[in-house]
């Protein structure tokens, strides 16, 4: 079962901070013109810095298979990683309103957030298929 991001609300997010970004770039440039345009600068910059992790999180998709959690393109320590994670290494799980923690042996845990399409779906799946394969993990629910 493969679970993919809500492409709208995140590409909206996205357009939303910098325009907002823009938008006090250009309250500054009231100033001088030297200031606009390292202000421009600085905004054109940061959105080709930050391009491909950008793209990174539109195309995230967590996958449930039968021996392991498979995910993909996730931002792990500022850089696009995969990750297969066997269902017996999973130690516990936090279900929060707005975000499934993770906890894997040995490791900080990783966040699923809600802007998944059928997040819930993804959230009893997941306990469904953790506790089918490791009865030893903690489920905790904390809505």
């Amino acid at each position: 079962m493969i679970f993919i991001k809500n492409k709208r609300k995140i590409i909206l997010s996205y357009i939303i901070f910098y325009l907002l970004v823009a938008l006090i770039l250009a309250l500054l440039s009231l100033i001088s013109v030297a200031i606009m345009l390292a202000s421009e600068l600085f905004l054109a910059v940061s959105i080709l810095a930050f391009l491909r992790l950008h793209i990174a999180d539109v195309k995230q998709t967590v996958q449930i298979g039968d021996e392991a959690l498979v995910c993909k393109s996730f931002i792990v320590n500022g850089g696009v990683a995969d990750a297969e994670i066997p269902y017996e290494k999973i130690e516990k799980i936090e279900v929060k309103r707005k975000h499934l923690l993770v906890y894997v042996s040995e490791e900080k845990p990783f966040a699923i957030r809600d802007n998944y399409i059928n997040y819930p779906d993804l959230c009893k799946a997941l306990c469904e298929k953790c506790k089918e394969k490791n009865p030893d993990v903690y489920i905790y629910n904390a809505k």
